[in-house]
């Protein structure tokens, strides 16, 4: 029996493996490392029914097996979807993508969440409508293929419409709907686990609290790294900080009283929005720039070597794939917003870990609010601490 079941499971684990060469050979794009990249993504799509199959026939599900298969079958569209919207002559928006990977991410933790309660009433099989989803994302990724072969003359077609290159986006909106409408299936189906899941993914931040040391800096972390590659504007800024704190206030209380441990270190949606606040002035930088310059006439010479943040709305996810803009990007254009973000970081982290100033004090406050308090004072004093630093060091180049 162990032998029969060792064949379904080395195929879902080789469809993971796949996943590897798919993606270098994709993001190489020439003639014959698209057609590779391809012919890989038929063996793994193979590998996704062949699995099914044996399992049924020799009688061998496990857990294991049917927690691991679909989400080998969500890592490869992801990652399949997530280079396409790179390509300059696909049209898939990049939000869209990443739509789909919250709704996959959460109907993944719903399983992971199912397999921690052992519960035998919750059976978690792969819905109709979630079946049709994964045959439109097939077609959609083919569809993708073929469109961007043309583009690239790696088919010999001329002459297309150009509305005809929008049919992959087409049939791309149609599975997020479909995707989305089989998760709210899986919600309405098991409501409490629904909302015990979204408790967590919230509280935990998607479970990096539950890193084995110093969970909150290396969430804070991760957020200076998105940060800095994908710098917001103030007002999205704005929206987002706004939204975690409302969200930290509400469901880190929750988990705390289920958890029946007082702030425990697995809850770090507090760091998140402590966090956030601490890196918001860096995004006033482009509007206020030219009130510092009125103070500090001398630093207008600098302007354009490290002062130049007006590139910053109009970088794209799509200039990841040149390397030569990443570069650009990185050290060139934008090294004082890259500095004042680890400053941030820094001071944010030392006045977190810490907690001088009456910090320590807030934590006595009970639920949400105890929680949270804290951080948000940490990153307000990360301003406070970050705009007397920025004002010494602009006094000392003035003199």
């Amino acid at each position: 029996m162990r032998n029969k079941a060792f064949i379904p499971m080395s195929l879902t684990i080789m469809r993971f493996i796949l996943v590897i060469p798919f993606a270098i050979l994709l993001l190489i794009n020439t003639k014959t490392t698209v057609f590779l990249s391809f012919l890989i993504y038929i063996i793994a799509s193979i590998t996704d029914w062949l699995d099914g199959y044996f399992a049924r026939k020799f009688n061998v599900s496990t857990a294991v097996g049917a927690f691991l298969d679909p989400l080998a079958d969500k890592f490869l569209v992801i990652v399949a979807f997530s280079i396409f919207s790179l390509k300059k002559y696909v049209y898939l928006p990049f939000f869209l993508v990443i739509l789909l990977l919250i709704r996959e991410s959460f109907i993944t933790f719903m399983r992971i969440e199912k397999g921690e309660l052992k519960s035998k009433e919750i059976k978690f099989k792969t819905s109709f409508e979630a079946k049709i989803k994964t045959t439109l994302q097939m077609v959609t990724i083919i569809l993708f293929y073929f469109f961007h072969a043309i583009k690239f003359q790696f088919i010999g077609i001329q002459n297309l419409s150009p509305q005809l290159f929008y049919l992959p986006l087409i049939f791309f909106s149609i599975s997020l709907i479909a995707a989305y409408y089989s998760g709210f299936t899986y919600i309405k189906s098991y409501p409490a686990l629904a909302e015990q899941t979204f408790t967590k993914v919230i509280s935990t931040f998607c479970y990096t609290g539950y890193f084995p040391f110093a969970s909150g800096t290396f969430t804070s972390l991760l957020i200076l790294i998105f940060y800095l590659f994908f710098p917001p504007d103030i007002i999205m800024h704005l929206i987002l900080f706004i939204i975690v704190v409302m969200m930290g206030l509400y469901f880190s209380g929750k988990f705390e009283n289920r958890m029946m441990v007082k702030d425990p270190s697995y809850i770090v949606i507090d760091e998140v929005s402590g966090m956030l606040l601490a890196l918001l002035p860096v995004t006033l930088i482009p509007y206020v720039s030219g009130i510092l310059f009125s103070f500090f006439p001398g630093l207008k010479d600098l302007e354009a070597s490290i002062f130049n943040f007006s590139s910053i709305a109009n970088f794209s996810f799509k200039e990841l794939s040149d390397i030569r803009n990443f570069k650009d990007f990185i050290y060139a254009n934008h090294v004082l917003f890259i500095i004042l973000s680890i400053m941030q970081f820094v001071l944010f982290r030392i006045f977190d870990i810490f907690k001088p100033l009456g910090i320590r004090s807030m934590q006595s406050i009970k639920a949400g609010p105890g929680i949270m308090i804290d951080d948000l004072i940490a990153g307000l004093y990360s301003i406070i601490g970050g705009f007397i630093i920025f004002v010494l060091l602009f006094i000392g180049l003035r003199l």
